[in-house]
């Protein structure tokens, strides 16, 4: 505001001494014209800043990460929490899916085609059964789920006390 009232005043202070050197007659009615005019643009600036809104800062701060829960509307942001939780949903559940098959294959490779993988991120639970043929490189139950442990503990980063085999 205080740039605005020093720009008035240079502006008038110049506008009157351009109207003093102007020459006389017709002339001179057009640069009084002129010089009004710079001097009523000059008194309109510093209102017109006033109003002035930087839409670009209101653009950033509506889509900003950082925008306060009150920048919101309250509709707004539950729909937005309930897409958010239905996608995490969504992505459990096709990432236990993967789990799941992924277990599934290991135990057929491992001769354990009847076995049962129930995966729910992070628990899974594992239902052996009795192995297809006896002709395995592991001769005992414990073996099979002390590598199988070791290897979706290793391969999905899953601890081994939300491994559990029934």
């Amino acid at each position: 505001m205080k740039e605005g009232l020093w720009q008035l005043i240079i502006v008038v202070v110049l506008a009157s001494l351009i109207d003093v050197c102007a020459p006389a007659g017709t002339m001179r009615q057009y640069v009084r014209l002129v010089l009004s005019l710079l001097v009523l643009l000059a008194l309109l600036t510093p209102l017109a800043q006033l109003w002035r809104v930087d839409v670009h800062a209101e653009l950033r701060k509506a889509f900003s990460i950082n925008a306060t829960q009150q920048d919101v509307p309250q509709d707004v942001r539950m729909r937005g929490e309930a897409l958010q939780t239905m996608l995490v949903a969504t992505a459990q559940t096709h990432a236990s899916d993967i789990v799941a098959q992924s277990i599934e294959a290991a135990m057929h490779e491992r001769g354990y085609a009847h076995a049962r993988v129930d995966v729910q991120l992070p628990n899974v639970a594992i239902t052996l059964g009795q192995p297809d043929s006896y002709g395995s490189i592991f001769d005992k139950k414990e073996d099979v789920m002390d590598v199988l442990a070791a290897w979706i503990s290793d391969r999905f980063g899953i601890a081994r006390e939300h491994i559990q085999f029934l």
